[in-house]
């Protein structure tokens, strides 16, 4: 909300935003892949992962930060007396084009922050969710015993549901 007020482009607020939140995805996608295969009840899977979401969360920040950094501007009025901008950390700006942008135009650096994001993010959550299946191994979550019944509303028994424990 805050980057609508420090440039005009309406799009700059939304791209620094979704870069900043992309480490949001990857514990939850992971998720699906970590749990796959194992059956209703059974305690093998889900494990509480706190180090898998701080790994691509805080990734994520960084990435979109120094995006927002790399690309704010200074608006001013030139000795003309038109309205001029400029890159108000041009060296910042210049240094991440050379190493993380990909192909041409207005565009490659938002890109190759998210792409190189996105992988950092998804390898950091990757990371997280081994050192809590192999290493430091939490408490084992417990689903409800209970699940809605899509056509009725009601509240049925979840079939094969055992409650789980630190097996």
């Amino acid at each position: 909300a805050l980057n609508l007020l420090a440039d005009t482009e309406a799009l700059s607020a939304t791209t620094v935003s979704g870069t900043m939140v992309m480490g949001l995805g990857p514990p939850v996608l992971l998720l699906l892949a970590w749990r796959f295969g194992a059956p209703d009840g059974s305690v093998s899977g889900w494990r509480q992962a706190p180090l898998a979401f701080l790994f691509s969360f805080v990734p994520g920040i960084v990435f979109g930060a120094l995006y927002s950094v790399a690309t704010a501007k200074r608006y001013f009025t030139d000795e003309d007396g038109a309205a001029a901008s400029e890159y108000r950390y041009e060296a910042l700006r210049e240094s991440l084009i050379d190493r993380l942008a990909m192909g041409t135009g207005p565009y490659s650096l938002l890109l190759g922050m998210n792409v190189i994001g996105h992988c950092t993010c998804f390898g950091g959550c990757a990371v997280g969710f081994a050192v809590h299946a192999l290493v430091w191994k939490l408490p084992r979550t417990v689903g409800e015993p209970t699940v809605e019944d899509p056509k009725t509303g009601e509240r049925r028994p979840r079939p094969g549901h055992k409650q789980g424990g630190d097996a």
